[in-house]
């Protein structure tokens, strides 16, 4: 997407995720703890991370695909975000 939406969303995760590199190994680790964690996060909550972060849509876009304001949104990714980082510390990920 265009206007460095792609840039903003790896930036939020920045925090929550391993820097890029590693074996096969560790990127299959690492798909597994994603998809694991996704797994356990409500219906809304997941559709709300993945809109923003897979497809890199505007939190004013996200917003309006689940009927929410956008400061709800950005609570909820913050909150979610927040998950995704100790999840990905339990797992045995350095961050």
């Amino acid at each position: 997407r265009g206007g460095g939406a792609v840039r903003l969303c790896i930036d939020e995760l920045a925090e929550c995720l391993p820097a890029p590199g590693g074996d096969e190994a560790e990127r299959i680790a690492l798909r597994d703890a994603l998809n694991g964690f996704l797994a356990s996060l409500p219906k809304t909550e997941r559709g709300v991370f993945l809109r923003r972060y897979w497809a890199a849509a505007p939190v004013s876009e996200v917003a309006g695909a689940f009927g929410m304001g956008e400061s709800r949104v950005k609570m909820m990714l913050l909150r979610t975000r927040k998950k995704l980082r100790e999840h990905m510390r339990k797992e045995g990920f350095d961050l």
